[in-house]
Order: C-alpha cells, then structure tokens, then sequence
C-alpha cells in the first residue's frame, strides 16, 4: 500500500475520530440540536458555494427540496440524536456505535430489502462485530453505567 493511501486512511481515522470528541465539547458548552443544526448549514453552505465557484449549475426546485428532504431526514435526525447522546455518553462509545452502521446497512439489505445473499463467512463477520461491540458498550463495561436512552439513540 503507498505512502499516500496510508496518509489518507490516517487522516480519515484521525479527523473522523476527532469529530466525535469535537461534538463532546460543543454539546458541553451548546444545545445539541443548535449545534448539530449549525455545523451542517455551515457545511451545506460551504459545499453549495464550493460547487457553485467550480461551475456547478444551480440546482432546480426539485433538486433542493428532496435535498432538503435528505438532509432533514438523514443528517438532521441522525445526528440530532447523536449530539444529544453524546450529552451523557463518551465520545468513545459514540464512535464505536457509529462505527457498526456499515453492519446496520448490511442486515437492512439482507433481511429487510432481500438486496443481496451474503456469504457465510460474511454473516460470520456481521456476528463477531456486533458481538465485539456489544461486549464494549454492556453495562458495566465502562466502569459505571451507561445511559440506555442515549445508547439506544446512537
């Protein structure tokens, strides 16, 4: 593997890591759900104006609204509640749960939309990650207990 793709894989584990501590301290400090509501505005802004100064054409009425759709649904709920657990759990946990939505994806495809027939050895994947997770975030594993609300919520 090259220098460069390794530096890539680095700062994408860094800078995605250091996201869920970032939230910790602004949830300290700020309501979680202006907070959460800021960051994405900012960050939909940025990227409108990016798209637009490199010669992206305007979107059209439709375009924008099941944009605005997405982002409520997705980006807005999602990560309304993680802002709002992140209130009464670590940052740690926080990124650990986050980390089991690629597995999440892959049961919804399986057993819900019947998309795709997975591999034993795949299932087997699927089995140990969920099982690794759930050892992490059991009660009691932190050394305390853990808000159930919040980690149902992540």
């Amino acid at each position: 593997m090259g220098l460069k793709r390794l530096a890539a894989y680095g700062a994408t584990w860094f800078f995605w890591g250091a996201s869920y501590l970032a939230i910790r301290e602004i949830v300290a400090v700020a309501p979680p759900f202006l907070a959460a509501g800021f960051r994405f505005a900012v960050a939909g802004f940025a990227l409108y104006l990016w798209s637009r100064l490199r010669g992206s054409p305007r979107p059209s009425g439709t375009q924008f609204r099941w944009s605005a759709i997405l982002g409520l649904l997705r980006f807005s709920i999602n990560y309304a509640c993680l802002f709002w657990a992140e209130q009464r759990v670590a940052s740690g946990y926080a990124a650990i749960i986050a980390a089991t939505i690629p597995m999440w994806i892959f049961l919804g495809e399986w057993l819900i939309l019947r998309a795709i027939r997975p591999a034993p050895i795949a299932i087997a994947g699927i089995v140990c990650g969920m099982a690794g997770t759930s050892l992490v975030v059991l009660p009691g594993s932190a050394g305390g207990s853990l808000d159930r609300a919040s980690l149902v919520l992540l």
